[in-house]
């Protein structure tokens, strides 16, 4: 079993460690991690703190993935206390003060845990969450600290700051600005350090969920029914598994669509899967009724099914070589310091080199370039276009191209 935790700025990697001495540590979840760890049934993900607005949040069904295959996965103090609420009744495992506050529809809202934090490598935050503010506002209430439109006015006054504006010194100063009132922050401060397990509520949760984490997954992973997956979960598996290449990662998603462009027995390999999903077993169609189908059809599941059907071909390491090459090129190639060189090149140049890849005339139309998209199982040949930027800057070098040396490197 592996545990691994996602954390940052709730609790440092010190304080994961000192809790959690095995566990692997990365920094807050944000969408596609969970799927590109190859966790197998009985490892554990505790998901303390989670991106936001700085990337694209954890998708539900990343989390409803990882459970269907067996995988514990826990969430508590932030992210994982919202998320966990969420997915409760889907076999997600909650623990803690603020996953029960939003379980029991005390809080609702992705502010009450939201932080800002700096770029390093602690993630340290720079604002007070809100319901940091709303537990030390009960905990000064209930000692007698505040009278109850004591604490309402503290309360409504930190509601009112933009999530990254909450601070103590600024709920002051809105106070004092607004009824006069700033001397209530300086009793709750009192109240806080002489009670500091009120501060943070957060981060004590956190400390408890990891401290308790083998008693919470105990009992087997939840099973979930069949119709929980869509389409987005087979594409977001495909695009985020993968591995690490020299420091790139190289997703199955990337292997795949590099197959789809340069392996010259991919078009059969194409034919076959079309044959056996849609037809198997059906009297053997003739070469046109063949090559209609074979341009027509759309894999339910997107490149899902194409590494199902054969999940070797994900498997080279000179292709996974290959493209983590063209990904550090294009990575460090500039048009004109400003963007990725990458990102300027013409459709009407890939267009180009896609013919010269399938071994077309330079003068067939765009019609017969679509054609062979098609029979390479690309939906329109703009998908293709798009299949063959990301490599080409390194297949031009690798041809004695000049583009690259036109521009300056990083």
């Amino acid at each position: 079993m592996s545990l691994h935790v996602f954390a940052g700025p709730t609790l440092s990697a010190a304080e994961v460690t000192a809790h959690a001495p095995h566990a692997v540590l990365h920094p807050p979840v944000a969408h596609g991690d969970l799927l590109s760890l190859a966790l197998v049934a009985g490892d554990v993900v505790v998901i303390i703190d989670g991106y936001y607005h700085q990337a694209a949040p954890v998708r539900h069904k990343e989390i409803l993935q990882l459970i269907d295959r067996g995988v514990h996965v826990v969430g508590c103090a932030s992210m994982g206390a919202l998320r966990a609420a969420e997915l409760h009744t889907c076999g997600m495992i909650g623990h803690g003060v603020v996953y029960s506050m939003y379980r029991n529809e005390e809080i609702d809202a992705d502010d009450e845990v939201a932080v800002a934090h700096l770029r390093t490598d602690d993630f340290s935050a720079m604002n007070v969450p809100l319901v940091n503010v709303r537990f030390a506002l009960r905990g000064a209430a209930d000692a007698g600290v505040l009278d109850d439109r004591e604490h309402a006015s503290l309360l409504e006054t930190a509601r009112g700051l933009h999530y990254t504006d909450r601070s103590w010194r600024n709920i002051r100063a809105t106070l004092t600005r607004d009824a006069g009132e700033g001397e209530l922050v300086d009793r709750v401060e009192q109240f806080l350090q002489e009670h500091p397990e009120c501060a943070n509520i957060k981060r004590a949760d956190a400390l408890a969920t990891l401290d308790h984490v083998v008693e919470l997954t105990a009992s087997p992973p939840a099973r979930l029914p069949a119709s929980w997956q869509n389409e987005l979960i087979f594409r977001w598996v495909v695009e985020f598994e993968g591995r690490d290449v020299d420091g790139r990662w190289v997703s199955d998603g990337d292997v795949l669509r590099h197959r789809q462009i340069y392996d010259p027995s991919f078009p059969g390999i194409w034919e076959e899967l079309v044959v056996d999903a849609t037809a198997p077993g059906a009297p053997t169609l003739d070469a046109d009724e063949l090559r209609a189908v074979v341009r027509a059809f759309r894999p339910v599941r997107g490149l899902y099914d194409v590494r199902t059907f054969r999940p070797g071909l994900v498997d080279d390491p000179e292709v996974h070589g290959a493209i983590a090459e063209a990904k550090r090129m294009n990575d460090d190639v500039m048009w004109r310091r400003k963007v990725r060189l990458v990102e300027r090149l013409s459709t009407t140049r890939l267009e180009q080199h896609l013919r010269e890849l399938w071994g077309l005339s330079p003068v067939d139309d765009v019609t017969a370039l679509t054609t062979a998209a098609h029979d390479r199982g690309f939906v329109s040949l703009e998908e293709a276009v798009a299949a063959v930027r990301p490599f080409f800057l390194r297949d031009d070098a690798d041809k004695g191209g000049r583009i690259q040396g036109r521009w300056s490197t990083s």
